[in-house]
């Protein structure tokens, strides 16, 4: 599919995109912002990182969606932006930026 520092790029910029897209959605958009993100980076996978993006959108849709969450569009909304906001402050450029975003992340907590 490439080499993995032009699937990383990728997946950086990915993010980058779909974290505009969260930090300008309309109320009730970001439900559907965060399944659509997260469907971008399933073309990534190869990349360290894609599958962690990946996740993490799931883990925010999951918010609104999972029979066992919250089931709150409201909590879907706030976790969505404070990522995108999280990621756009952090605004990370390289592997290493990516990898200490999604370590601090991986706490979020899942639904199992």
């Amino acid at each position: 599919m490439g080499d993995s520092a032009e699937l990383e790029r990728r997946v950086l910029s990915t993010m980058s995109d779909v974290s505009r897209s969260m930090m300008s959605a309309a109320p009730g958009e970001v439900y559907e912002l965060s399944m659509e993100g997260a469907a971008r980076f399933t073309k990534l996978f190869d990349a360290d990182h894609a599958g962690l993006a990946y996740v993490l959108w799931m883990d925010v849709s999951d918010l609104y969606d999972h029979p066992r969450g919250r089931q709150s569009m409201d909590e879907c909304e706030r976790m969505g932006r404070m990522v995108a906001r999280d990621w756009l402050k952090s605004d990370p450029q390289t592997y290493d930026d990516a990898a200490r975003f999604f370590e601090r992340w991986s706490r979020f907590p899942r639904i199992q």
